[in-house]
């Protein structure tokens, strides 16, 4: 992962824990400012766009899967 990848990942990691918190906040009947639980919502939409849709773990295909899709053994 690269510095940059790995700081993203941290920086959206951090956002959800303090949104986790604020939910947790709201469940246990505290008083919670909506205005900074939204913007907390919208700042983890915005870091989650930012570092695009997650990657499938790339694994070899089986045989049944290669037989399938008509591709001969590696």
């Amino acid at each position: 992962m690269s510095v940059v990848a790995h700081e993203a990942a941290r920086t959206y990691a951090g956002l959800a824990v303090a949104l986790e918190q604020l939910h947790a906040d709201l469940a246990a009947g505290r008083r919670v400012d909506a205005e900074a639980m939204g913007q907390l919502g919208d700042r983890l939409d915005r870091q989650a766009r930012r570092m695009g849709a997650p990657k499938a773990a790339s694994r070899p295909l089986s045989a049944r899967e290669r037989a399938l899709a008509g591709r001969p053994a590696p």
